[in-house]
């Protein structure tokens, strides 16, 4: 629970920190200095596969948004194809624009794989983690586990299957409009879906430099 009494009433900058706390991990526990809650925290136990859970980027359920003590949370989530140069470059604009962000996301030329995106200050990392159901047969869905099969089936797209832009960013003063614009801007324009598979997969691998070339 968030601290109550005199440490709740405190600067703006602890309203600020706790708000970026609970907007980052709204479940972790508080516990107060001092007040002989620490011990109780760390002898409580530890669930390793709910902890393993939230660090998937298959299963993790990024933050809700939210708006307090001047701290925003947004979530991006679009279903149309990224282009994988026009990400790469708002990349330099999109990191610093939060103190955290992280979801998954997929572009046109890699329709197949889930990219996992993780950034916090001025760093980011791009990993591959995996494939996109939608893009396996039904008999391969077995060698996954329930969980993973269950957050494919509850956010199944009709065009897209599983396959998702999924993006949140946190930061105090965060310019929402601003990094939804430019997100927007990455996404695939009527004349490029029109060009279709073949015409996707020629297109510059702008990741190269993060990620395996591309099959």
């Amino acid at each position: 629970m968030p601290p109550t009494g005199p440490a709740a009433t405190g600067t703006a900058e602890l309203h600020a920190g706790l708000a970026m706390l609970r907007q980052l991990h709204p479940t972790a526990r508080y516990a107060r200095l001092g007040a002989g809650q620490l011990a109780s925290c760390v002898l409580d136990g530890f669930d390793v596969a709910a902890a393993r859970d939230r660090v998937n980027p298959a299963l993790a359920l990024l933050p809700q948004e939210a708006d307090e003590a001047g701290v925003s949370t947004m979530v991006w989530e679009r279903r149309a194809p990224l282009h994988p140069g026009r990400l790469h470059e708002a990349m330099e604009q999109l990191v610093p624009a939060a103190r955290r962000s992280r979801g998954r996301f997929w572009t046109v030329n890699r329709p197949d794989q889930m990219l996992a995106w993780d950034a916090a200050g001025a760093n980011l990392a791009v990993e591959e983690c995996g494939p996109w159901l939608v893009s396996l047969p039904d008999a391969a869905w077995e060698l996954y586990p329930s969980s993973r099969r269950a957050a494919a089936s509850l956010d199944w797209d009709p065009a897209h299957g599983d396959g998702v832009q999924q993006l949140s960013f946190t930061a105090e003063g965060l310019d929402v409009d601003g990094i939804t614009e430019l997100l927007d801007s990455c996404l695939l324009i009527d004349a490029e879906l029109a060009a279709g598979e073949q015409g996707w997969k020629t297109l510059p691998d702008a990741f190269e430099d993060l990620l395996d070339p591309v099959a």
